[in-house]
């Protein structure tokens, strides 16, 4: 099966009872393209000491088959780790979309992963998991995108930051170790957005992936198990949240937020698609939101030198502009009359 758009191609291997996985993604390929030919060619060899039927991961992973990665979906029962084992039982494609259904018949479980190519090369995906069964689970981990990436793309950047130093870019080649952060404190920070950009040294060609997520992420960038050699690594990004925070009840499901990510012969290419699709998908949905109200933010006025009668003023004076509303910005704070003290206290 194969999804086309923006100058990509991706090419997956999907087999009935058994897994989806993705074989190929790079530039587009020929109409006529034999992908059978072209899954057989990215097959890899069975190495010493390794089990007759190399594990997978795909694009669930899963602990299982001789796999040992973190898995998309983590459960617990009873403060008991439940280990899956989903099966690709249906998969339907329409137009550049592609569904793919999987079920756990011993545990009771459903997951749907949709993954959207769109004009501008962006791929979207996100990922749902239903209970079917008569009892009550903590859901612990669920991945939006687990992405295989390709052997080329050897570097990665990512972005560290603090408040009016956002976006320090840091570039290095992906290790053994891999790659993993997280947030914790309710939102993603001044990092830049949980972005990671991932690099073919080679040549300009460029991955770049987003969690499409406000909240605290879990990012993970895992090697196979020996590295290089085996030649894949395996991006996972999911919303975080603390044990116990999320439950799934009989018949409950469980949606993530979305994740998407782009490829682009260069750094630049990569960077108009994300701005193509910004305005072709994304904009155009605000067009049925109310009109933004027209504020005022006291800050560009008073800065922190604040009084009463100062502040009513410049109420007065926005109202009869026609301004819609006022924000009180630094310095409502109590004794916040100088940048040395009171930041934060709330009385």
């Amino acid at each position: 099966m194969r999804l086309d758009g923006g100058g990509t191609t991706l090419v997956f291997a999907l087999a009935k009872g058994g897994a989806a996985d993705l074989v190929y993604l790079g530039a587009a390929l020929p109409e006529r393209e034999d992908l059978a030919a072209l899954e057989i060619s990215t097959r890899r060899s069975v190495h010493e000491s390794q089990a007759n039927t190399p594990p997978t991961p795909g694009l669930l992973p899963e602990r299982k088959g001789g796999w040992g990665g973190t898995p998309a979906v983590e459960l617990v029962q009873k403060g008991a780790r439940v280990e899956t084992d989903f099966r690709l039982s249906d998969w339907e494609r329409e137009g550049n979309s592609l569904a793919l259904t999987y079920k756990d018949v011993r545990a009771g479980f459903g997951v749907m992963i949709t993954w959207r190519i769109s004009e501008s090369g962006i791929v979207q995906c996100a990922l749902s998991l239903s209970n079917a069964s008569q009892a009550t689970y903590q859901l612990i981990r669920l991945a939006s995108l687990a992405l295989p990436i390709p052997a080329r793309f050897g570097e990665m950047t990512s972005y560290s930051g603090r408040w009016a130093g956002e976006m320090h870019e840091s570039r290095r080649a992906i290790a053994p170790e891999g790659f993993a952060r997280q947030s914790a404190i309710g939102k993603q920070g001044f990092g830049g957005g949980n972005w990671l950009l991932l690099h073919d040294p080679a040549s300009d060609e460029t991955l770049a992936a987003h969690l499409a997520w406000s909240g605290d992420y879990d990012t993970r960038l895992e090697c196979d198990n020996v590295g290089a050699a085996d030649g894949r690594a395996m991006l996972h990004m999911a919303a975080r949240w603390d044990a116990g925070e999320v439950t799934l009840a009989p018949g409950a499901t469980f949606e993530t937020p979305g994740a998407v990510f782009a490829r682009g012969d260069t750094r630049d290419a990569v960077a108009q698609s994300l701005h193509r699709y910004l305005r072709e998908d994304i904009l155009p949905l605000n067009a049925a939101n109310a009109p933004r109200k027209v504020h005022l933010n006291s800050w560009e006025a008073l800065g922190i030198n604040l009084s009463e009668q100062g502040l009513l003023a410049l109420v007065d004076s926005a109202a009869e502009l026609g301004i819609e509303r006022f924000v009180l910005d630094d310095g409502w704070f109590a004794g916040r009359r100088t940048d040395r003290t009171s930041l934060g206290d709330w009385y």
